[in-house]
């Protein structure tokens, strides 16, 4: 299952947090099937203000912990949407999840399954609407 550090969900320090953060989302990638190459890993400390945060970008999946989902007990809150690529920086509708929500096997597998359901929902999409751009692009091969 996901590898949840303490730090990240005992009110994180930025260092912990950033730390902490790519080693949750190590484990999600790797709980989600993602392979090297098929997700990018970012960290955006941020200035001396603000905590920053760390993104997980798949081509389907946009997840991101950081200071601006903090939740009001100071735990983090994992953002988490649908995108068109790896350049999508926008995405679909945000959700959110409070990070000490996964902390028990059955939040985990909740998260999951949604997660995968999204992702499902969005390459399904993305078959259609491909075979559909084809469609239009191709020629009708009319047989007389």
């Amino acid at each position: 299952m996901l590898q949840i550090p303490n730090a990240l969900i005992k009110s994180p320090s930025k260092s912990s947090l950033h730390r902490s953060g790519k080693a949750f989302l190590r484990s999600l990638a790797a709980a989600l099937n993602l392979k090297v190459g098929e997700f990018d890993l970012r960290s955006n400390q941020g200035g001396d203000a603000v905590m920053g945060e760390v993104t997980l970008h798949a081509d389907f999946i946009y997840v991101q912990i950081g200071s601006a989902g903090l939740s009001a007990g100071g735990v983090p809150r994992i953002l988490y949407r649908t995108c068109n690529g790896r350049r999508d920086y926008c995405g679909d509708q945000n959700r959110y999840v409070n990070l000490d929500t996964l902390v028990g096997q059955g939040g985990q597998a909740a998260f999951l399954k949604t997660l995968d359901r999204l992702v499902s929902e969005k390459r399904r999409d993305a078959i259609v609407n491909g075979a559909a751009k084809t469609a239009i692009s191709q020629p009708l091969a009319l047989a007389i």
